[in-house]
Order: C-alpha cells, then structure tokens, then sequence
C-alpha cells in the first residue's frame, strides 16, 4: 500500500510538471487489469488527436481530456505521445516483467523481486511484479445541478450583399397549338385610317417610350433587340431584359381619332 501511495504522488508531481510546461500533462500511465490505462490534458485545452507510440489514436475534448484503455504492453515500460507537433514520454507503473531467480540446491525457493516503475524522467526498469486483484468499484456519485441558461448574446452586423447573378439561359420555345376557329367577318371600313409611325431613340438606360400625338391613338408598336414591349392607349413602352442598361429604341404605331 505504501508503494502504491508512493506511485500516485509521483504520476501528479509528473502531471504537474507537464501542464506548466504547457504541452501534454500525463495524469496517470500504468497497467491495471491487463490493461494500458494513459490519462491526460492537453495545454492549452483544445480537442486534438493524440496518439501514443505512432500505433494507437484517441480524440480529446474540448477541455484537452484524453484516455487510452488498450490491451497494449510496451516493452520498454515507456510510452510516447504525441499531439500534432507536441510530444513527450512517460513511464508506466506497474509494468516490469519478472526476471528468472537463481536457486540453490537445498534453499527453498522465494518469489522474484519485484520493482515498481513509476514517471520517472529515466531510469532502468525492474522486473513486472505479479497483478494484483481488481478492487471493488466505488458508488456512483450524484449527478450535478444543471447551470443556469446564460443570456443570448447580441446580434452580429448584417453581412454585406452579395454579387448579382449571371444572366440564366433562355428558355425552350413551346410547341405551338392548334389554330382557333375563324372569327365572324367583320363590316367593311368606312374609310382607310391613315396610320403614322412614332420612333424615339433611348440612350442606355432600362426603359424607353415612344408616345402618339394628342389626337392619335396607339394600335401596335415594337422594340429593338430583345427588349419586352408594353402598350397603352397612347404609348409603347419597351423595358431592357438584362440586368446591363443598353440602349433602345421605341416605335408605336399611331392612328388618326
């Protein structure tokens, strides 16, 4: 029991060690049960990779936690971790095989000796001593009040807009369905309407109108290019289809009242 006391100590002075030097702190490297068992913390806590002698990997957590629990016995009783360019070793206790003992003929025989291997800096390794029993597992202990909900923080600043999109492909140009029914005949014209064409010539911009004279009205009209036109009574209006302002030109077509 004195040993084991002894051991601990030594695991927390080594772990104290390793957080002030702000790398890997080993809590605790031995074997217990057959197993490896290596606990530490990352310094400064971050979740990271550590692996231990280029074979077995673990994550730690946001707080730097790690644990290895692997069927693993290293040979030198020494284990090396790593954490992306951080690195270090550490001894593990209760590791040492157990060398053969020299026996006289008419002496009874004794056990080996046997060496506890402790976080050391270096040192030589003793024989492994005999495992021990798995103690009893402690109660569980009670769970933890739940922390208070903490306040919302502010709102960011919006973002800044983003870029227009590109122009999309135009779309494919439907079948053309079956012709309508005749309309009635119409009654003949009283006279010929005398029709007159209105063209106004629009600098680049993103509308152009070309407007009848008070006493005409406007029965049709166009644009130039691909441009949309739109008409009322009087008016042609053409609006630009891209998003780039080009320039335009309206014609209506204009009857006399």
């Amino acid at each position: 029991m004195a040993q084991r006391s002894v051991l601990v100590l030594a695991l927390c002075l080594a772990s104290s060690a390793a957080w002030a030097a702000g790398d890997i702190a080993v809590d605790m490297a031995m074997i217990s049960n057959g197993d490896l068992r290596v606990f530490g913390t990352l310094a400064p806590p971050r979740a990271a990779s550590v692996v231990l002698d280029d074979k077995f990997d673990t994550q730690a957590d946001q707080d730097g936690r790690f644990a290895f629990r692997i069927p693993y016995h290293p040979e030198t009783c020494v284990v090396t971790l790593k954490s992306e360019a951080i690195s270090r070793q550490a001894v593990v206790g209760y590791c040492a095989r157990p060398a053969p003992v020299k026996q006289a003929a008419a002496a009874p025989s004794r056990p080996a000796p046997v060496m506890l291997a402790a976080n050391t800096p270096k040192g030589e390794v003793g024989p492994r001593g005999p495992q021990g029993a798995a103690g009893q597992q402690g109660p569980e202990g009670p769970q933890g009040e739940r922390g208070a909900k903490g306040d919302p923080g502010p709102a960011g600043p919006p973002g800044p807009p983003g870029p227009a999109g590109a122009k999309g492909p135009a779309g494919e140009r439907g079948e053309r369905g079956p012709a309508g029914p005749a309309g009635p005949e119409g009654k003949p014209a009283a006279a010929a309407i005398a029709l007159r064409v209105q063209v106004e010539d629009c600098a680049a911009g993103s509308r152009c109108v070309a407007t009848c004279a008070s006493e005409e009205f406007a029965v049709n009209g166009t644009c130039s290019g691909g441009e949309r036109p739109a008409m009322d009574e009087s008016s042609i209006y053409c609006f630009a289809l891209g998003s780039a302002p080009t320039a335009m030109k309206a014609r209506a077509i204009c009857a006399r009242r």
